[in-house]
């Protein structure tokens, strides 16, 4: 039981040591969880618009796993937590975007947006987070407000 504790906090915390007081080691850890997190939900989700008969859909999500799963790695082997946290918030706003314009498993991709002020003031900080959560919602209003051709018509919901 130690030894699957150690690897899991090894794991979690990414390598990193030191006091939990540390802004390092708690960044790290907020960002493993939430990668590691969404890899599996991702996953799963995946492999269920499988089942849907929405290939590309899939695709889609399985690429924005792999993504975090990069995201993962680089952080684990660099310990640039900085970078990691930065790409995963960007990564998460696009997919967010590509979500809101497909619409999602029945137009539902508006419900993920609750998602995003949690994760980018938790990685970001106060400061940089309310700045990227305005930005998203800044591009989510022009794009529900001049709907485009490109984009699923939520009208009908």
């Amino acid at each position: 039981m130690k030894r699957i504790n150690k690897i899991l906090n090894n794991i979690i915390t990414g390598g990193v040591s030191g006091s939990y007081e540390s802004e390092e080691l708690r960044k790290t850890i907020i960002i493993n969880l939430f990668s590691i997190i969404g890899i599996i939900f991702m996953i799963y989700y995946g492999i269920k618009t499988f089942f849907y008969f929405n290939v590309l859909y899939g695709l889609i999500i399985f690429a924005f796993a792999a993504l975090i799963c990069f995201t993962f790695l680089y952080l684990r082997i660099t310990g640039k937590f900085k970078h990691a946290g930065y790409s995963l918030v960007i990564m998460f706003a696009i997919f967010l975007h590509y979500l809101l314009i497909n619409g999602g498993q029945e137009n539902t991709a508006y419900l993920w947006y609750y998602l995003f002020p949690v994760i980018s003031l938790f990685i970001l900080g106060l400061r940089r987070g309310i700045f990227f959560i305005v930005i998203l919602f800044t591009i989510t209003t022009v794009l529900l407000f001049t709907e485009p051709d490109f984009m699923v018509d939520y009208n009908n919901i």
